[in-house]
């Protein structure tokens, strides 16, 4: 209502300055809010409330900079800076304006491959985009994803690149354009930069995330070569890299080389963090879980309690990764038990089934009902498995419990109990 008024009685150059200034004071704020947010460390509740005023202010001044067009085209504007607060809480049809205003009034001097990436990135989040026809749209981004890489020569622009592409929303195809980024990174900054290892890394991360084990073994080995020659081979980055290729040689079944990795990182973890450490005591549970993949019970149980003690010292009792690894050292136990004929030891085992599937029941909110429903197949498939568990006790009555209430929601009704 202000504003219809204002337009009636405020003259329409008045009008027009008023709006100029208001605008690029908009501007002028988003830009200062980065710079100062770049700086800083640790954020706080106030600076989120401000971000979502800020986002709020940009939405005004999009539609002034709009209804004052061509005159806005020559006004003091980071529509970039702009368009980006919005895109990143989520206006993306906001975002994409801006980002259209931007190429539209700076033209040839825009760096042009890379707003345009901006651009259809951020179309791709809108309702339009998702209403419609997409093809062209995804193939013009990969097309001007490939034209920026052509002209990128330095470490600003790669980066920007880099950050770019995090957000097209294809696995696929973001790992093959990092993998281009690297190239142009080992090509104009040298392999043993430190973007270019850091966006090994991220490369590394990206393959095991997606389960490509095999192709992710390379690039951690020349990262461990790596860091351990521009840092040192006690390294903390060193034994980030081995606790991951001790996970992918797990997960490939070569477990000689996860041990041998985890040993080492272990060492490092020891001798930097401590022995008390959070990450010197779950290399040790996975130490524990190696040694029991490889048949070696006694050596993961007295590992597995180390670990443990340390963990519930550090964590809780209840803490999900407390809870993961009491059900491993359980497993152990009842094998340990199976091998030996040692009912206590079996017994032990059920008996910390029970309790950790307990402590997950009592936080539903952190524990996944496929997590609980593991450790309730787990169980139930061990009592099955116990011929001295007779019907009517107390565990063969939880065993069919449990499997009415999380086996037979994944297994189709199959009776787990004999």
């Amino acid at each position: 209502m202000a504003r219809r008024y204002g337009r009636q009685i405020i003259p329409e150059n008045t009008q027009l300055e008023a709006s100029r200034e208001l605008c690029e004071t908009a501007s002028n704020v988003v830009v200062t809010f980065k710079k100062n947010k770049l700086r800083r460390l640790v954020f706080d509740k106030r600076d989120a409330n401000f971000e979502r005023e800020l986002v709020e202010l940009a939405h005004d001044a999009l539609g002034i900079i709009m209804l004052h067009r061509p005159s806005s085209a020559t006004w003091d504007l980071d529509l970039q800076e702009l368009g980006k607060v919005c895109d990143t809480n989520g206006k993306h049809d906001d975002a994409s304006r801006f980002y259209e205003l931007h190429i539209m009034i700076k033209g040839a001097t825009a760096s042009t491959s890379q707003e345009h990436i901006r651009l259809g990135i951020a179309r791709r989040q809108t309702e339009e985009f998702l209403d419609s026809d997409t093809s062209s749209e995804v193939s013009g981004l990969e097309v001007q994803f490939h034209e920026a890489l052509k002209t990128a020569d330095d470490d600003a622009t790669l980066q920007e690149l880099k950050s770019l592409n995090r957000g097209q929303g294809n696995p696929e195809k973001e790992l093959e354009i990092l993998r281009k980024i690297i190239e142009k990174q080992e090509k104009y900054l040298g392999p043993m930069h430190r973007s270019t290892l850091d966006s090994i890394q991220e490369l590394s991360q990206r393959l095991v995330d997606q389960g490509f084990f095999y192709q992710a073994v390379s690039p951690l080995r020349r990262l461990y070569i790596s860091y351990g020659q521009i840092l040192s081979p006690d390294h903390p980055s060193v034994a980030r890299v081995l606790d991951m290729l001790t996970s992918v040689s797990i997960s490939l079944g070569k477990l000689g080389d996860a041990e041998t990795f985890c040993k080492e990182a272990i060492s490092i973890h020891e001798k930097c963090l401590g022995t008390e450490h959070l990450s010197t005591l779950k290399g040790w549970a996975q130490l524990a879980s190696i040694y029991h993949l490889q048949g070696r019970y006694l050596e993961a149980q007295k590992l597995f309690v180390d670990a443990i003690g340390g963990l519930v010292r550090m964590l809780g009792p209840p803490h999900p990764d407390v809870l993961r690894i009491q059900r491993d050292y359980a497993q152990t136990l009842i094998t340990l038990g199976k091998t030996q004929n040692a009912r206590e030891l079996r017994d032990q085992g059920l008996d910390i089934l029970v309790n950790v599937l307990e402590h997950m029941e009592a936080h539903l909110d952190v524990h996944h009902m496929n997590t609980r429903r593991k450790v309730a197949s787990l169980l139930c498939r061990e009592i099955e498995g116990d011929m001295t568990i007779q019907e009517g006790d107390s565990l063969w009555e939880r065993a069919k419990s449990l499997e009415d209430k999380y086996v037979l929601e994944s297994n189709g009704g199959m009776n787990l109990l004999r």
